[in-house]
């Protein structure tokens, strides 16, 4: 006999499910039962929790007290009754004391009525916790808590006696939990008094605890209504463990307010968003920051954090990534249990691996996976570069991503994850992992795949006797490569492609995949709206045919914004010297740079060209434009948000992005005898009249 619990036994059946299904008193405050005050005398109830036994029922307290005298008990519950009239003073001793209750109990017997009330108040707002769906939601549910709890406040009488303190001196009990009671300002000066090891608080709807006892190592103040660690006064007192899980703390935690000596700190379900770990303790082991809203810059840390075995992070707003996991790794070399459920996971190894591991211990699959990466990099590309079998470049073909705002190293180290699974039936001949790609040379096929990469730069060459084979695994490495770039990267990456004469036909499937394939028919002759300038390596835009059909073409990343109507379009693009214009110089003649649009689709194409968002990494945006401002004189305008955007508090209002362009003053006039100038950075469009 250790752990006991005294309770009316009405709700002896509560406590069974309870201790059943490993759920506390707040999963069952919906029952009607915790909002009663007058249960009837000789109707409560002495249960054994460990052997799941009524030891008592239907009894009194007298002989619950005669059937204890002597005893020594690990633990004592008692719940929802008036703890001074139920304890066992003729027991022995005991080691920890809980008192879960009923908020009604300590209210002024005058005001019970009242507070049934506002209590009911209560348990209509806190069911839709369980429909929350987003931050905000929450914060706003807490809120009106919080202001139903203020009225709590005038209902309040003191609930601690000093039969109670008594009691607890005498029996030198050093545990004390209460939840489900409001405590007074002398409550807590009187469990102020009491020499206490552990002391927890929980569900009592307390917004900030002034004092507690001096000798406490153990502090738990669990699901109240604390917003800022500083509502808790615990800085000097020298705790091993603290558990503030189930507030609504939203500070900016720095590890290093905490004492030298904890070793245990939970801060769970709570509003946190960043954590600075400079300076932590050498003691803290243990520290569970689950249910939050912790980013990833949201993790300041600085420094290797050595003595943390134990970090629990779900639920956060973290997105898992092979960064990330380098940052885990490094910071907490001595990490023995991690769990990582419920956030962003971001790439094959996260998705597949972690997101299956749901509540689970993480670390053994994150090392297993960085120490397949760190054995790649014993290898880098110029120890095998001579070992590549080209095939005399019979069949041969280039992609190459330019990685903009993102680690190339991120995405080479994902691609080898994904190959690594790929490729295990191989042989070591066959396959090579480098720091900076990975070389397959599949001889009985004639045909050999490098994967490499640069500071800046992933490419994919395939080399081939075979024409077809060569085409199967363009296909194959293309489909491939086209999901991780953007599963890892989230960005619409255009890569660029070479290939041999033999094989020039992959480029019209390449087009299709990059929705680049549109064309405008024009007589006999049609010409891509979107090419590749072999000379540069850049993508163009098609804004001009001369009547022998030749094109004329601007580096896409130069066009600043086009006009465009139901017959034709006209493009405006960024010279080197800053100066926008509407215009080419061909043999000394200017030539607008305007396309005639002759089909009926012809200008839905031009604008789902434009507006692809493979042709930047910030695509163009389609908006209404209006000269002199008049909403008679509107038109359609795409434009590049690297060079304009556009006042979200009014339409058709547009501002460059710096004050350095200026107008060429040769432009041609345009949508409704237009021109454009700049006057406080605001692209404006005016017609002659209002010159």
């Amino acid at each position: 006999m250790k752990n006991l619990i005294i309770t009316p036994s009405e709700l002896l059946n509560i406590e069974l499910n309870s201790l059943d299904d490993n759920t506390d008193y707040l999963d069952h405050l919906l029952e009607s039962k915790f909002f009663e005050y007058n249960y009837p005398l000789g109707q409560i109830s002495l249960y054994d929790s460990d052997k799941t036994q009524v030891l008592l029922e239907h009894t009194t307290q007298e002989k619950i007290n005669q059937y204890l005298k002597g005893k020594k008990l690990e633990s004592l519950k008692i719940t929802s009754l008036y703890p001074d009239q139920n304890l066992p003073y003729d027991i022995d001793s005991i080691d920890l004391l809980i008192l879960h209750g009923n908020s009604l109990n300590t209210c002024a017997l005058d005001k019970k009525h009242q507070f049934y009330s506002l209590a009911n108040q209560i348990k209509n707002v806190l069911p839709l916790s369980n429909f929350i769906e987003n931050i905000n939601e929450r914060i706003e549910l807490e809120n009106n808590l919080f202001k139903l709890y203020d009225k709590v406040l005038d209902f309040k009488q003191d609930f601690i006696s000093d039969d109670l303190i008594e009691f607890i001196r005498n029996k030198n009990i050093k545990q004390l939990e209460i939840g489900w009671f409001f405590l007074s300002e002398n409550d807590y000066n009187k469990i102020a008094s009491l020499d206490l090891e552990v002391f927890c608080l929980q569900y009592s709807f307390t917004k900030q605890i002034k004092i507690l006892p001096k000798q406490i190592t153990d502090l738990v103040v669990l699901g109240n209504s604390i917003k800022s660690l500083n509502e808790i006064h615990y800085k000097k007192l020298k705790l091993s463990n603290i558990d503030f899980s189930g507030n609504s703390i939203s500070d900016l935690i720095k590890l290093s307010d905490f004492n030298k000596i904890l070793e245990t700190l939970a801060l769970a379900n709570n509003l946190i968003t960043q954590v600075d770990f400079t300076n932590t303790n050498k003691s803290l082991n243990l520290l569970d920051l689950s249910v939050n809203q912790i980013t990833n810059e949201g993790l300041i840390i600085p420094e290797p954090c050595n003595n943390i075995t134990f970090l629990d992070l779900r639920y956060n707003k973290i997105k898992v990534n092979l960064d990330f996991l380098f940052k885990i790794d490094k910071y907490f070399p001595n990490l023995e249990y991690i769990d990582l459920t419920g956030n962003e996971f971001t790439n094959a190894f996260t998705k597949g691996v972690l997101g299956s591991m749901i509540d689970e211990n993480q670390i053994q699959a994150i090392k297993d996976y960085l120490d397949l990466i760190e054995f790649n990099e014993s290898l880098c590309f110029q120890d095998i570069e001579k070992q590549i079998n080209n095939y005399n470049r019979h069949c041969y073909l280039k992609l190459e991503w330019t990685i903009l705002n993102s680690s190339t190293q991120l995405l080479i180290k994902e691609l080898q994850f994904y190959l690594d699974n790929y490729l295990k039936q191989l042989s070591e001949d066959e396959r090579y992992f480098f720091a900076e790609g990975v070389y397959i040379n599949l001889y009985h096929k004639n045909i050999s795949i490098v994967l490499n990469s640069t500071k800046d730069t992933i490419t994919l060459e395939i080399y081939s006797s075979d024409l077809a084979m060569t085409k199967d695994y363009f296909y194959k490495y293309l489909e491939l490569m086209h999901f991780v770039v953007f599963d890892v990267t989230h960005q619409y990456l255009l890569p660029t492609l070479q290939t041999s004469n033999n094989i020039s036909d992959l480029a019209d499937f390449f087009k299709k995949v990059y929705r680049i394939d549109a064309k405008l028919k024009q007589k006999k002759t049609a010409g891509y709206l979107v090419e590749l300038d072999n000379k540069t390596n850049r993508y163009t835009l098609l804004v001009n045919q001369t009547q022998d059909y030749n094109d004329t073409r601007v580096d896409i990343d130069r066009v600043m914004f086009a006009i465009v109507s139901s017959k034709s379009v006209i493009v405006y693009t960024l010279s080197d010297n800053n100066t926008i214009s509407n215009y080419i110089l061909d043999k000394k003649d200017k030539r607008l740079n305007s396309l005639t649009l002759r089909k009926a689709d012809d200008k839905e194409k031009y604008k789902t060209t434009l507006l692809n968002p493979y042709l930047s990494h910030k695509p163009f945006q389609d908006i209404d434009a209006y000269v002199d401002g008049e909403i008679k004189k509107k038109f359609n305008l795409i434009i590049n948000p690297l060079y304009i955007y556009q006042d979200q508090d009014q339409p058709g209002v547009l501002y460059l992005n710096t004050d350095n362009y200026k107008v060429d003053p040769n432009n041609k006039k345009t949508e409704h005898s237009s021109e454009i100038k700049i006057q406080k950075a605001e692209l404006l469009f005016v017609s002659k009249s209002n010159d």
